[in-house]
């Protein structure tokens, strides 16, 4: 078994053939793994494109979710693919998701304007 990232260990630039092994084969330790080594890495990269932080980490489940989905296609067809490029991919298209779902809502009303317009409410 491969020993566990330290705390502040960087993402791998290349990853290892028997951990995608293990989270193709739904291997919890394995899933653990790949949380501790890539989650930092997706956080980042969510907001680097742009994703606020207050919505990061709910970004960065999908693209957990979509790996879970999806880790069975993963494969090596061309020279230069690796794993990291598809999972940047995934980052991507779900930071695209979440720019689409946001802009056909409505901006949330709140705070201190908003209490001041409440406050000029009669009762």
């Amino acid at each position: 078994m491969d020993p566990l990232p330290e705390e502040n260990a960087e993402t791998p630039t290349v990853t290892s053939t028997s951990l995608l092994h293990r989270i193709q084969s739904r291997d919890r330790e394995g899933w653990d793994r790949f949380v501790a080594l890539y989650g930092a890495f997706i956080y980042d990269t969510c907001r680097r494109l742009g994703v606020n932080a207050a919505d990061a980490d709910d970004v960065v489940q999908e693209v957990f979710r979509s790996v879970t989905r999806a880790i069975g296609t993963f494969q090596k067809t061309r020279p230069g693919d690796s794993f990291r490029g598809w999972l940047y991919r995934i980052v991507q298209n779900k930071a695209r998701d979440h720019f689409r779902r946001s802009a056909k809502q409505p901006p949330g009303i709140g705070g201190s304007d908003f209490q001041l317009t409440l406050g000029q409410v009669p009762e």
